[in-house]
């Protein structure tokens, strides 16, 4: 299991799971990443968006956001090509294989790891800047799916 976030300032560094995340985990790895990225920029405003995993959507871990002063956006579970670290992913696993394998080694951390920074930041900025057209474009297809 792999987390990483990414602004249009720039990447949070990956975090490898070696077993399925739970909302304990996924809080410590906020605490770890998020809070001190957070904390680098005072003044600047910050919203996590994340998807309704149940990690994510479980009492305690809003709880422990809000605790945490972590502003988050409320996010529909059903539109995942909205949420630009979808796109993120997509983008990084086009340039690490291209026959949709598991990652199973250190070998395939490393892999991902050297992939993820090397996105230019010019891709997560279009990513964080096209979410008004792409939000208009689901409105005007009915909820339909965006150009990507």
């Amino acid at each position: 299991m792999v987390w990483g976030m990414f602004n249009s300032m720039g990447l949070i560094d990956l975090t490898f799971v070696s077993t399925k995340m739970n909302s304990a985990d996924y809080q410590n790895i906020l605490g770890y990443r998020l809070v001190p990225y957070i904390q680098r920029f005072p003044g600047v405003r910050f919203t996590l968006q994340q998807d309704n995993a149940s990690i994510h959507a479980i009492r305690c871990t809003k709880t422990w956001l809000k605790i945490s002063n972590v502003k988050t956006l409320n996010w529909s579970s059903n539109t995942p090509d909205l949420n630009p670290v979808e796109n993120r992913w997509i983008i990084l696993v086009r340039r690490i294989h291209d026959d949709n394998r598991q990652f199973e080694s250190a070998k395939d951390q490393f892999a991902i790891s050297k992939a993820w920074s090397e996105v230019d930041n010019s891709v997560n900025k279009n990513l964080v800047n096209r979410m008004p057209e792409r939000i208009f474009q689901v409105i005007n297809r009915s909820g339909g799916c965006t150009d990507n």
